[in-house]
């Protein structure tokens, strides 16, 4: 499961047997990703643009005045 998953989940507590080691010797090395985050979106190495939209925004908006929501 993805690190930001886990968080958004918000368990009680997060058990694991493979470290981010094993993981990458394993040919799943993560921080590859974690430099990628850090760049701006014309440096990284897969395309990405951003468009900003009113109707994105609203979708959080929404959520951030309902009733039925749990706070994150």
């Amino acid at each position: 499961m993805c690190l930001g998953a886990i968080y958004w989940a918000r368990p009680d507590a997060v058990y694991f047997a493979a470290d981010k080691h094993d993981a990458a010797d394993g040919g799943f090395d993560d921080s590859f990703i974690y430099s990628e985050i850090e760049l701006p979106y014309q440096k990284r190495s897969i395309h990405t643009e951003h468009h900003p939209s009113d109707s994105a925004s609203n979708v959080f908006n929404l959520w951030k005045q309902s009733e039925n929501k749990i706070d994150y």
